[in-house]
């Protein structure tokens, strides 16, 4: 955590000399054109760590691991502009029988420096959207996953966009993925993490089954700061009753709602019925606060949802 609490720091310093500039935040290398002396990208990696056995004699034996397309993460020219894009690849290690996920998150440092965990990347700007192009191209309905998550100067977690892909896609595409805010308090926003895997599971203990021959291609990644969806302050525009909530919850307003996208604490999206305004269930829920991003015809509403 040494680095969030220069994190910390950093955004005390910006509140002092000017509380009213929010800088451009932009994804590191999103366009995967830099590349370290040895051909790795730079600003983005993981972490893989396997077995090394020695014997009484010295002689070391390793795990089986076989890489479609030879790494976990690499550089290719297969890109949607420029000269490259990044390409994830599933792997399998057959010492285990277990699938291996080729993932890479970004980096503050040119060469990936964390040891199974996400980087912290210092951010001081009010993020609307994650944008990408990729292609993807599943082996045994595999999914893959996008996490952008956003911290405070806690270390907690601020806002959350995810997106899970699970449908095949041969040619680049466009994915804008708008973030969904825990508060719409801006100003406390320090850092961010960014992470892509060609394997996703709702089970984290789970990743091993994903399979061999899996990709995910990612280019251009960006951050931006506008949007066409007007993000409305709720001054009794809606109201949520009761909240706390036990088995169910009804919205109230006079606005027509299109859509409702309910997120826990860590970030993962919930399924919630809401055909029903006045008696939306909820007694499947775990205890605890949710968000509820709500879209009308006239903007966006987040709320927060209590489940007792």
């Amino acid at each position: 955590m040494k680095k969030l609490f220069l994190y910390v720091l950093l955004a005390c310093l910006l509140a002092v000399i000017s509380p009213q500039v929010q800088a451009q935040a932009q994804v590191v290398n999103g366009d995967f054109e830099h590349l370290n002396a040895d051909g790795s990208l730079q600003n983005w990696g993981n972490v893989y760590i396997f077995a090394v056995v020695i014997d009484s004699l010295g002689n070391s034996s390793a795990d089986s691991i076989v890489i479609d397309n030879g790494y976990f993460y690499k550089p290719t020219t297969d890109s949607h502009s420029g000269s490259h894009a990044m390409l994830l690849s599933n792997g399998y290690n057959y010492t285990t029988n277990q699938g291996i996920a080729g993932s890479a998150s970004a980096d503050e440092d040119s060469v990936y420096t964390a040891w199974g965990s996400l980087e912290f990347i210092p951010c001081q700007t009010h993020v609307q959207n994650l944008r990408f192009y990729y292609k993807f191209l599943p082996v045994n309905n595999d999914s893959a996953v996008v996490t952008l998550t956003l911290y405070d100067s806690w270390g907690n977690p601020y806002g959350v966009a995810k997106k899970i892909f699970s449908d095949a896609q041969s040619t680049y595409t466009l994915v804008d993925i708008p973030v969904h805010y825990y508060t719409p308090n801006m100003f406390d926003i320090v850092a961010y993490s960014l992470n892509f895997s060609a394997f996703y599971s709702e089970d984290p203990w789970q990743t091993h089954q994903c399979s061999i021959g899996t990709r995910l291609w990612i280019d251009d990644v960006s951050f931006t700061q506008t949007t066409n969806v007007q993000e409305l302050v709720n001054d009794d525009v809606l109201q949520i009753y009761p909240n706390p909530a036990q088995n169910r919850f009804g919205i109230s307003t006079s606005e027509k709602i299109k859509n409702l996208i309910c997120h826990d604490a860590l970030g993962r999206e919930i399924a919630l019925d809401y055909r029903n305004l006045e008696a939306i269930p909820c007694g499947h829920l775990a205890k605890g606060i949710y968000l509820l991003s709500i879209e009308t015809e006239k903007g966006n509403i987040s709320e927060k949802l209590v489940v007792e």
